[in-house]
């Protein structure tokens, strides 16, 4: 919100420079809390921290989409910021990021799913 009130008012050179270094903050940001979620879930997938009361393959499962979840709310401002925030280089390397962590967190849940009727 904060970046969207500016970027109305970024007509000056100093204050558009503002906004595009806030912007590329925001993706950095984002991505650095990608990476940490991708490292989890690369160190962890074999062995999910899971509740001892869950079942093997709903509790792996159920921790994949917690690690999804993590990344969905971020993701989602970003996209619907996208329209009014200026067009960094990072933007498209994040979303990109996003969309191959995502694929991998579903499959993970596909296969626990298959595992389990397996």
């Amino acid at each position: 919100e904060l970046l969207e009130a500016f970027q109305s008012m970024a007509k000056r050179e100093a204050i558009k420079r503002c906004v595009e270094r806030k912007t590329a903050e925001c993706y950095q940001h984002f991505y650095q809390e990608l990476n940490v979620v991708k490292k989890q879930f690369d160190q962890q997938r074999r062995h999910p921290p899971i509740h001892p009361a869950l079942p093997k393959y709903a509790g792996a499962a159920m921790w994949a989409l917690q690690l999804s979840k993590r990344l969905d709310k971020p993701m989602s401002f970003l996209k619907e910021a996208k329209h009014y925030l200026p067009v960094t280089a990072d933007a498209a390397e994040v979303e990109t990021a996003y969309k191959l962590a995502e694929q991998s967190l579903q499959q993970y849940i596909k296969n626990q799913h298959a595992e389990w009727f397996g």
